[in-house]
């Protein structure tokens, strides 16, 4: 290639331009690369039309959310196609929704990866219509850049040749910014927080072990697919509903629970502990003052010497459920919700805590020494109500986990049912043995029907009337 140095610098300036708009870092590039390939996937499955702008934009938008004071590349560094991505970020800023979101997102690499994901999907519904025309003059811009590559190879290129070039570029640059309007960006950035939102709440309902407020680790794609669960799924939508009363209702139990105390007289000492003073002591101030006063400077003043208990390990909680054909409907969800809510309270005392379902059947097992992941609570959630009833079966899976389960001694079972069904004598006396014998305790919750077959095996029966009263907080009162 026969070109001069001034024509070589003019090429230098077409070519060596980046796709990228937004400033970064080697830690910012560290951060995302923890979510790229997520977010890339998530994008092609939304964006059909294979544009190059996309996967630049998911970048830069990931740093929008990401950076706290996000700094724009100058025009001049940014390839001309690229430039419309500039101009959308641009608009994306310029909404208070933005400055809203971004509260959540700012040095939080996770929500910034799902504002990310969801800001890239709801742009690319208001533009679409406008993907065409893009595409078009993006195609242009390779053309001119083609057509300037192949005159500077056959070495008929000019200074002149490149300035016209550029010149083209530029206009259609200029051509497909105008296509982005503030209008159709700010319902995107509206569109988002929205479902953003609802994707935060959902990670909160579903993040168990955790303080209202407290944020839930997950992947994006994971936290945005649990949110459309809950979203289009009504049933398991209003068990979350019921699972957040109920953890309002524990907390409050919690806190109305009186504690006991947890020191204990150990000896006698002396000293100024004027608090604890022995009976003779306080004698001694009536009576015989210089002679207290005297003592209290010395430091010989009797007083109890007090000891810190240590504070009683709470045991594990096996949670057996009902999901019998009887309990479809409002008693299930609101069976789910009380034993979700006892399950959050296992987590956050770093109880372990074992799940069964069961019909005629075992549905489902779960042992968990750690707090569940959302998706596996979802799964709880999600289990169907239906086949006939079988108490047996649910009962020796629970002497099954305890008896084999490390740390599993001295286990809470909570039993939770409508009532509906017989059990053999023989299992019976067997069963309650073995309470005794592994000092078990078994509370069982009636969701409406008669107790008559619960009563024989559980401790205490608490009837579950169908709302938040003083028989919900009774069961709760029970593990706090």
């Amino acid at each position: 290639m026969n070109v001069s140095k001034a024509v070589l610098e003019k090429l230098l300036e077409v070519y060596e331009k980046t796709p990228y708009t937004i400033k970064r870092d080697s830690l910012d590039d560290l951060f995302f690369s923890r979510h790229k390939e997520r977010l890339t996937k998530k994008v092609r499955e939304v964006v059909t039309e294979p544009l190059p702008q996309f996967p630049p934009l998911v970048t830069d938008t990931f740093n929008v959310f990401y950076k706290p004071q996000p700094h724009f590349l100058d025009e001049s560094q940014i390839a001309p196609e690229f430039r419309i991505n500039k101009r959308v970020l641009e608009k994306v800023m310029n909404t208070e929704t933005f400055n809203e979101l971004k509260e959540s997102t700012v040095l939080d690499d996770v929500n910034s990866a799902i504002a990310t994901a969801i800001l890239t999907e709801k742009l690319y519904e208001e533009l679409k219509n406008k993907l065409e025309e893009v595409k078009d003059h993006t195609e242009k811009i390779q053309q001119l850049r083609n057509q300037l590559q192949n005159a500077c190879s056959q070495g008929t290129c000019n200074k002149q040749m490149v300035n016209k070039i550029e010149k083209q570029m530029q206009q259609h640059s200029q051509a497909m910014q105008n296509l982005v309007t503030q209008g159709a960006v700010s319902v995107a950035v509206r569109k988002t927080r929205e479902e953003y939102g609802n994707v935060q709440e959902s990670m909160q309902g579903l993040g168990f072990g955790r303080e209202p407020g407290q944020p839930t680790q997950v992947d994006p794609e994971t936290a945005i697919k649990l949110a459309v669960e809950l979203r289009q799924n009504e049933h398991v939508r209003k068990i979350v509903e019921l699972l957040g009363r109920m953890r309002n209702l524990l907390r409050s139990t919690a806190k109305a629970k009186p504690r006991k105390s947890r020191l204990e007289l150990h000896s006698i000492a002396m000293g100024r502990e004027i608090e604890r003073l022995l009976p003779s002591e306080v004698l001694k101030l009536r009576k015989y003052k210089p002679i207290f006063h005297k003592d209290h400077y010395e430091g010989k003043l009797l007083h109890y010497d007090l000891k810190r208990r240590e504070k009683e390990a709470k045991g594990p909680i096996v949670i057996a459920l009902d999901l019998s054909g009887s309990m479809a409907g409002e008693k299930e969800q609101w069976a789910k919700a009380v034993s979700l809510a006892t399950i959050d309270l296992a987590v956050k005392e770093k109880r372990s805590w074992a799940f069964i379902a069961f019909d005629a059947r075992i549905k489902d097992v779960k042992v968990f020494k750690k707090p569940p992941k959302p998706e596996e609570v979802l799964e709880i959630m999600k289990i169907g109500a239906s086949g006939g009833t079988n108490y047996e079966l649910p009962l020796r899976e629970a002497v099954k986990i305890i008896e084999q389960e490390q740390d599993f001694t001295k286990a809470d079972v909570l039993f939770i049912s409508d009532g509906e069904c017989n059990i053999q004598q023989e299992f019976l006396e067997e069963f309650v043995s073995f309470k005794r014998r592994r000092n078990v305790s078994v509370v069982g919750v009636l969701i409406s029907g008669e107790p008559v077959v619960m009563k024989e095996f559980c401790d205490e029966v608490l009837a579950l009337k169908g709302r938040l009263d003083g028989s919900a907080e009774a069961i709760f009162q029970r593990f706090v």
